[in-house]
């Protein structure tokens, strides 16, 4: 098969955020007296845009705000931390990005959360140069798992889906990507040990293996 571009998923396959995030999610709860464990969490939850985890909460938890009022507090909490810091990244993407880059992949970000994020890894670790497209949530009107961020991306690039693959780390990425027909890696991580990743074409134990993995199939 032929591999032409690469399109990176950002929290927890980029950056090491899952765990920042689900920590200001149970600060944020715990002031309207809700606490979700989290394997509850992890099953749930990661993976999901805030958007849509504020809804479920907001529906199947007894909590005095709405969907909006959670969101908007998240994202408040979140836009405090990245004005402060920047989400770690994953300990090889660098490495791998700039790897990928150099064999004469196009590369992109196809993220569901908003564009603060994404803005502020890029910034922190100066990868605008390796990225000839970035889509987030906001960019289209349905988000992860729907196909769209990933539609978008493939557009942008002037490409087919059959050009690309995605990695991702969780069902909620996978998802999205399979639905757009487009092949998917998904990597190990610490919060999504009981995601449903059927659909992915190898999974992985870091992004070094997923690296491996394309350079080997690009044939």
């Amino acid at each position: 098969m032929t591999i032409k571009a690469v399109l990176f998923d950002h929290d927890g396959t980029i950056v090491d955020s899952e765990a920042i995030h689900y920590d200001l999610w149970n600060e944020l709860l715990q002031r309207h007296n809700i606490h979700i464990p989290l394997a509850e969490f992890e099953t749930k939850f990661v993976g999901l845009p805030s958007a849509a985890i504020s809804a479920h909460i907001a529906r199947d938890y007894e909590c005095a705000l709405t969907a909006e009022e959670l969101f908007i507090e998240k994202n408040t909490m979140v836009k405090a931390y990245l004005s402060q810091n920047a989400f770690p990244l994953i300990h090889d993407a660098l490495a791998v990005i700039q790897s990928l880059k150099n064999a004469g992949f196009t590369l992109a970000v196809v993220t569901g959360a908003p564009k603060l994020n994404i803005e502020s890894t890029v910034r922190e670790y100066e990868l605008a140069p390796y990225f000839d497209a970035v889509v987030c949530g906001y960019d289209v009107e349905n988000n992860k798992p729907a196909p769209d961020p990933y539609l978008l991306a493939v557009e942008q690039l002037g490409l087919s889906v059959d050009d690309c693959v995605a990695i991702e780390d969780s069902e909620t990425g996978l998802l999205s990507a399979h639905r757009a027909g487009i092949r998917c890696l998904t990597i190990e991580t610490a919060l999504t040990p009981h995601h449903n990743l059927e659909h992915s074409v190898k999974h992985c134990t870091n992004l070094t293996e997923v690296e491996q993995w394309i350079v080997s199939n690009n044939v």
